[in-house]
Order: structure tokens, then sequence, then C-alpha cells
């Protein structure tokens, strides 16, 4: 915690992960983005990197592809060194 004026802020001292989240479309033959996620969690609950990302994306962006078994994601660790 940290103290600005009279307000208190949580400052994240710990990287986050950036999951990039794509989608397979065999129809056109192409890779899709659908967006970004961020996640700023300690603790991924026993999963991997990937399989909180992909719940998390199928969950995010599941009504907006035809089949969510073609969600992929690529996640990408942030260090977060500039908070004092």
């Amino acid at each position: 915690m940290k103290q600005i004026g009279c307000h208190y802020i949580t400052v994240w001292r710990d990287g986050m992960i950036i999951y990039k989240v794509f989608y397979k479309d065999c129809y056109r033959k192409k890779i899709v983005l659908l967006g970004t996620l961020t996640e700023r969690r300690k603790d991924l609950r026993g999963m991997s990197q990937m399989e909180s990302g992909l719940k998390w994306a199928r969950f995010a962006f599941g009504d907006k592809v035809k089949d969510t078994k073609r969600i992929v994601v690529v996640p990408k660790e942030v260090k977060n060194d500039r908070i004092p």
C-alpha cells in the first residue's frame, strides 16, 4: 500500500502476465488476433500460464467465435520495475 494524499492505492511490485489471444480460422486459412488479456494475479491456482490464460480467454472471447477449441493464447511475462 502506498499513500498519495489521503488516498491509498495498491502498488503491484510483482510482474504481470499479458496474453495475446488468437483464433485459428480454418475456413479462411488465417490466424486472427482477438485481443489481449492482462493478469495481475500472483497465484495461478495450480495451473500453468498456458492453462490459466486459455481458460480465461475462452471465458472472455468464447461468445465471439464459433469454436472455442480453436482459441490460442501466447503468454508474455512483464516485469514492473518502474514502481519504487
